[in-house]
C-alpha cells in the first residue's frame, strides 16, 4: 500500500470554480492500495482558507472525517493570493464540519517524513507552496520522501492563454515550483498534455446523481455547474463541449497504476522572471544536462501499457476512457551559480522556556534546559544554504566541544565551514536565551571567539571566497572591524553587500552606504536614526528616512512582515498568520532566505518575500532554534 499525503487547493463546491480537486480525494480515498494520511491546504484555486473548510466538509462527505487536515500557505512565495471565496448560498452560517489541526502545513510535512524516511509520497495538486516551504524547512527532505507526484506544466503542447501562460499551479507561484526542481527530490510531473485527454462528460456527472451517497448528489451537482461554466468560457472549442477534463485525479492514479501512462525523463525548468511567459515549463527531452545530476535525482524511462481508467468513488462511473500519453519525470542541474557568503557569529545556545520573560530584579522559574546552535552568522548561514544555493561561512569557535557541535551541525545543514577558525585559548560564544510561553524571547550573547574574528581574518578569508555576482552577509555580533573589511572585500568584486545591522552597532557611512539592503527591525531602525525614547516612530517613515542614506533598506516589522524601500518606492509585504511559539531566528531565517533571492536573480521586492515567507515558516512550531532551522539540535 502507498501511503500518501495530499497536497492541494479544493475548491470543489465554490461557484465558478473546477471540480477535479474533489474527486482527487475521492479517488485517493476510495483506492484500496492508497493510504491517505493527511491534507495540506494551499492557496490557488480558492482561498486557503476556504480550502480548508471545503477539505474538512469533503471528508465528511465521503465518510473519512478521521483524515487530519492541516492549513498551509494563504499566498505564492511572490504573493499572488486568490480572493476570499464566495461559498454556496447558505454555506457562511453553517458550522465547519470538523477542525483542522494546529500548525503550519510544511512543517508537519517535515515532520511526517523525516519521521519515516522512505515510507510517504507527497501528491501535490495545488501550487507547489507548501512543498518548497518545506524543502526551505528541512532539505535532507528530499533524499527522505518516497516521491513527489506533481499535477502542474504543461511540456509538450501550450495553454493558448496569454493571460496565463503557464498551467495554472506553476503559473501561481514559479519560484516555489523552481525550489521543487532543484531540490534533488525525486519527481514526477503529470502535464496538461495527459490531464486533458481525462474527460467527465455531463451524463456521467448526471449519472452519479442516483449513486446514492452524498458525496454523489453533490458531485453531480458541482459537475454539471463547472461544465455549463466551461461551455460558457470555451464557446468554439469542441473539445470543452459536454464534458470537463479531470486533471488531478490522474496524478493521484498514477502513483499505483504507473502503467497507465508512457513515462519521459527530461531535465525542466520553469520559468519566473517575465511577466510575459511567468510559469512555463522548458523541458529538454534531447541533451543529457549540463554538469552531473542531483544525488537524489532520478531520471527513469517507462515503457507504456496504456488502459482505459474509470473512477469508482462514487460507485459509479465517473470519467470516460482515456488513453493519455506522455508524462515526466524530472531531474535537476546547474553550472556554478553565484554563492552566499556569511562573515558572522556562531553561537551555542542555550534554550530555557518560561511562562513570561522576567521582569528587572524578578526571579522565575524555568523548563528543562536545553542545548541548541545558533548566532546569527550561522543562522542565515542554514537558512540560505536551505533555500538551495552555494552558502559559505566565515567565523571563529573556540577549541572546545562546542566549537566541534557548531562545525559538524553546519557541515550537516550544507554549509561550506572551511572558513571556520579555531582559536585556541578561547570559549565559543554562547547565547542565554530565554523564551516565553507566548513565542518571545529574551536574548543575551556573550561573544566569546566571535570578537577574535578581525579585520584581517574577514579581509583574508572574504577576498578569496567573493567574486562577482556573490551575495555577502555580514551582522554585527562580530567586531566593527571585521564587518567594514568584509565590505570593502565586496566592493572590490562587485559582490552584493546584506547587512543586518542587528544587534545595532555604529559603523561607517562608508559601510551603510555600500550595503544593499540594510535590514533592520523597527528597535534597530530607531537607533540609526537617533530617534527618541518614546516618541512615536512609523515603520514606513523611517524606511522613506533611511533611504536616504542607503541604496535600499528593508525594516522587518515582526508578525506583521517587513518594510521594502528602494528610492522613492516602498511596499508592505504582508506575512502569513501562524501561531508563534518561539520567534527566535525568524530575523536570521528572514535575512538567510532574502540574500539567496537575491543570490538567484531576484529582485529586492521578490527576495524580501522570500524571507518573509522563511521568516513565518521556519519558526512557526519551534521548540527554541533547534526546531527552527533543523537539524540544528543536540
Amino acid at each position: 500500500m502507498r501511503r500518501i499525503l495530499l497536497d492541494t487547493d479544493l475548491a470543489m463546491g465554490t461557484p465558478g470554480s473546477d471540480v477535479d480537486d474533489g474527486f482527487a480525494l475521492a479517488l485517493a480515498l476510495a483506492d484500496p492500495a492508497l493510504s491517505v494520511e493527511l491534507v495540506t491546504t494551499v492557496n490557488g484555486n480558492t482561498d486557503v482558507d476556504t480550502a480548508t473548510r471545503l477539505c474538512l466538509d469533503m471528508l465528511q462527505r465521503l465518510g473519512h472525517p478521521e483524515v487530519p487536515v492541516v492549513r498551509g500557505a494563504s499566498r505564492a512565495l511572490r504573493g499572488w493570493r486568490h480572493p476570499t471565496a464566495d461559498l454556496p448560498a447558505g454555506a457562511e452560517t453553517q458550522p465547519a464540519r470538523g477542525r483542522a489541526q494546529a500548525g503550519h502545513a510544511a512543517q508537519h510535512l517535515v515532520d511526517r517524513i523525516m519521521q519515516e524516511p522512505g515510507a510517504l509520497t507527497i501528491v501535490a495538486i495545488g501550487p507547489l507552496t507548501n512543498v518548497a516551504l518545506a524543502l526551505a524547512l528541512e532539505p535532507g527532505l528530499a533524499s527522505r520522501v518516497q516521491e513527489i507526484v506533481v499535477m502542474g506544466g504543461v511540456f509538450l503542447q501550450q495553454t493558448n492563454q496569454a493571460q496565463m501562460p503557464g498551467e495554472f499551479n506553476t503559473w501561481v507561484d514559479p519560484h516555489a515550483t523552481g525550489m521543487v526542481l532543484s531540490s534533488g527530490a525525486p519527481l514526477r510531473f503529470v502535464g496538461l498534455d495527459v490531464t486533458r485527454q481525462v474527460r467527465l462528460t455531463r451524463e456521467q456527472a448526471s449519472a452519479m446523481a442516483s449513486s446514492g451517497t452524498e458525496f454523489g448528489r453533490f458531485a453531480a451537482e458541482c459537475a454539471n455547474e463547472w461544465i455549463s461554466q466551461v461551455e460558457r468560457d470555451h464557446p468554439g472549442d469542441p473539445r470543452e463541449h459536454g464534458s470537463c477534463a479531470l486533471h488531478d485525479p490522474l496524478a493521484v492514479a498514477v502513483v499505483n497504476h504507473p502503467h497507465l501512462v508512457e513515462w519521459r525523463a527530461a531535465a525542466v525548468a520553469v520559468e519566473t522572471a517575465s511577466t510575459l511567459t511567468r510559469g512555463v515549463m522548458v523541458a529538454d527531452f534531447l541533451a543529457p544536462p549540463r554538469g552531473p545530476p542531483l544525488p537524489t535525482a532520478r531520471w527513469r524511462r517507462q515503457s507504456t501499457a496504456t488502459r482505459s481508467w474509470t473512477c469508482s468513488s462514487t460507485g459509479s462511473r465517473s470519467c470516460e476512457d482515456s488513453r493519455p500519453k506522455t508524462m515526466l519525470t524530472s531531474t535537476a542541474s546547474a553550472d556554478s551559480p553565484p554563492a552566499v557568503l556569511v562573515v558572522g557569529s556562531l553561537n551555542r545556545d542555550y534554550v530555557c522556556r518560561v511562562s513570561a520573560i522576567p521582569q528587572p530584579g524578578q526571579t522565575v522559574l524555568g523548563g528543562e534546559l536545553s542545548l541548541g546552535c545558533g548566532g546569527k552568522g550561522s543562522n542565515q548561514a542554514v537558512a540560505a544554504a536551505r533555500m538551495g544555493v552555494p552558502t559559505a561561512l566565515v567565523g571563529c569557535v573556540g577549541a572546545d566541544s562546542d566549537g566541534r557541535a557548531l562545525v559538524e551541525a553546519l557541515a550537516a545543514s550544507g554549509v561550506d565551514t572551511d572558513r571556520v577558525i579555531t582559536i585556541d585559548g578561547v570559549r565559543t560564544g554562547a547565547a542565554l536565551v530565554i523564551v516565553a510561553d507566548d513565542g518571545e524571547n529574551s536574548i543575551v550573547v556573550s561573544p566569546g571567539a566571535n570578537g577574535r574574528l578581525d579585520g584581517d581574518l574577514a579581509r583574508s578569508a572574504a577576498g578569496q571566497r567573493l567574486r562577482a555576482g556573490d551575495v555577502l552577509v555580514v551582522q554585527a555580533e562580530i567586531p566593527p572591524a571585521a564587518i567594514i573589511a568584509a565590505a570593502e572585500a565586496a566592493a572590490r568584486v562587485a559582490a552584493r553587500v546584506v547587512l543586518n545591522l542587528a544587534p545595532y552597532c555604529e559603523l561607517p557611512t562608508a559601510v551603510l552606504e555600500a550595503c544593499d539592503p540594510l535590514v533592520v527591525n523597527e528597535g534597530e531602525a530607531r537607533a540609526l536614526l537617533a530617534v527618541a525614547a518614546g516618541a512615536r516612530a512609523d515603520a514606513r517613515d523611517m524606511a522613506a528616512e533611511l533611504t536616504r542614506r542607503v541604496r535600499s533598506v528593508v525594516i522587518t516589522v515582526g508578525a506583521a512582515g517587513a518594510i521594502v524601500a528602494q528610492g522613492p518606492d516602498l511596499e508592505h509585504i504582508p506575512a502569513d498568520e501562524v501561531e508563534v511559539v518561539d520567534s527566535t531566528g525568524a530575523g536570521d531565517a528572514f535575512t538567510g532566505a532574502l540574500a539567496a533571492g537575491l543570490c538567484r536573480g531576484e529582485d529586492l521586492r521578490s527576495a524580501a518575500r522570500l524571507g518573509v515567507a522563511a521568516g513565518s515558516a521556519m519558526p512557526f512550531a519551534a521548540m527554541g532554534r533547534s526546531r527552527a532551522f533543523p537539524p540544528w539540535a543536540t
